[in-house]
């Protein structure tokens, strides 16, 4: 072989081990991106399912995702909600109300955040919540991201707190009542004795009246 040719085939060689040297720091540093990728996606899987209030995520009207929580909550398997519509969980008698809440949501009109469903659970029961929604992106297309409160024991506390301010005012109304009856039962009395005081001996029907205010004012 001429010298032209080997100086030829080992810059090649040269080159191509270069080449080949750069690929493997490539690939070894695509390999490292992907596990950090899938350690963050697992991080954030385990947040999402930690997260103390129950979480559902909602396209196109169908649930693509739902936390734990949520799960305890209604009862079910992810395997068995999951790509199922979000008005299946409402109660009949809400469905229109929330699909048109949902609907208008995301085209973005004034809408509140929150409102008050009822869902039914696996087991057909009945579970008051406060639903707080949030418009996201998700693969390029609009999504709710929506907060599923129970409020059960909210609303016990506040039907305790009415029951308890009636209770109150009651009481109150009856020290008032007490007062102003101890009161005038008094001037009562004090005028019986004014006219025990002048009564005339031989008036008995006034004797008879006298003698029953004092009888119904000692009771």
């Amino acid at each position: 072989m001429r010298t032209g040719q080997q100086e030829f085939w080992k810059k090649r060689n040269k080159k191509l081990e270069a080449e080949n040297c750069s690929l493997r720091e490539k690939l070894a540093a695509f390999t490292r991106e992907n596990n950090n990728l899938q350690r963050s996606l697992r991080d954030n899987d385990r947040l999402f399912h930690s997260i103390p209030s129950g979480i559902a995520l909602v396209q196109q009207g169908r649930i693509v995702d739902i936390n734990e929580t949520a799960l305890g909550q209604l009862g079910y398997r992810a395997e068995e909600i999951v790509g199922r519509d979000f008005l299946d969980l409402v109660h009949p008698d809400l469905k229109a109300f929330v699909s048109n809440f949902h609907n208008k949501r995301i085209c973005g009109k004034g809408m509140p955040a929150e409102y008050e469903t009822s869902l039914v659970t696996k087991t057909g029961e009945t579970l008051g919540c406060d639903v707080r929604v949030k418009k996201i992106r998700l693969k390029g297309r609009m999504a709710l991201l929506a907060h599923l409160n129970g409020n059960e024991k909210r609303k016990k506390r506040e039907k305790e707190l009415i029951q308890s301010n009636k209770r109150e005012a009651i009481i109150n109304m009856a020290a008032g009542l007490k007062y102003e009856l101890s009161h005038g039962l008094k001037t009562v009395i004090e005028n019986i004795n004014d006219i025990k005081e002048f009564r005339d001996p031989e008036n008995k029907p006034l004797i008879e009246r006298v003698k029953n205010i004092e009888s119904a004012s000692n009771e």
